[in-house]
Order: C-alpha cells, then structure tokens, then sequence
C-alpha cells in the first residue's frame, strides 16, 4: 500500500464512522451513527429589523451530501485500492514466474538442440 493511501486510511480510522446524517431544528448538525456531533451549529436570532435565524445548511446542498457520504465514500475507495493493489502484485508475481519458466524452456530448448542436432539438407543440383 502506497504512503498516500495509508494516510487516508489512517485519517478515515480516526475520524467520526459513518454513515453521518443531518439533523436540524434549532441548530445543526452532522452526526454519526451514535449521535456523536460531527459538525455543529448553534441558531442564533439577528438583531435588526429582519429578525433572521442564523447559519442554516441545505442538507440537499451538494457540499453536505458530499461531507455526510464522506466516511463510507472514503472506506469503500480505499478497499478498493487495496483489492486493486493485491491484483497487481499476484499479476505481477505470475508474470515474473512465466519469465522465468520461458528463459528455462528456451535454455531447455538449446541443451536438446546441442544434444540431437537437426541435420541441414544441403540443395542438391537436381532440382
């Protein structure tokens, strides 16, 4: 496994496990699937003549459905990487083997060759 991918493992490992959800009354929030807070936000009311609430996130945003799908996202990519990288090193491993096996068959090939030399046939003038 490369040093980029251990990274991202290691940082998926430690952080909240997903899947993540949305929750929002008076506040928001992103938590895991033991209710742990992710991300937070408190409401608040402005003061002034519009009275609005505070920080509000769409949670059909593209940005939060990234955030929230990020853990299971991350962990899928990342099995996939490492199934990937098991398939490269047996392909690997089996084409260093047929390497071998061919420099054996040919150094085999050679050794029959000196042992039971194939007669060339001199062209006769008859034809």
């Amino acid at each position: 496994m490369n040093d980029r991918l251990k990274e991202i493992k290691a940082r998926l490992e430690e952080a909240t496990p997903g899947p993540w959800r949305w929750e929002m009354d008076r506040h928001t929030a992103l938590r895991g699937p033991n209710h742990q807070d992710v991300f937070h936000t408190y409401g608040y009311e402005r003061m002034g003549d519009r009275g609005d609430s505070g920080l509000t996130i769409d949670e059909e945003d593209p940005d939060a459905i990234l955030i929230a799908n990020a853990p299971t996202d991350i962990a899928w990519l990342v099995q996939r990487v490492e199934e990937l990288e098991k398939d490269r090193k047996r392909l690997r491993d089996n084409f260093n083997i047929m390497q071998e096996e061919h420099a054996k068959a040919r150094m085999m090939g050679r050794a029959i060759y000196e042992l039971f030399p194939i007669p060339r046939e001199e062209p006769t003038d008859d034809a």
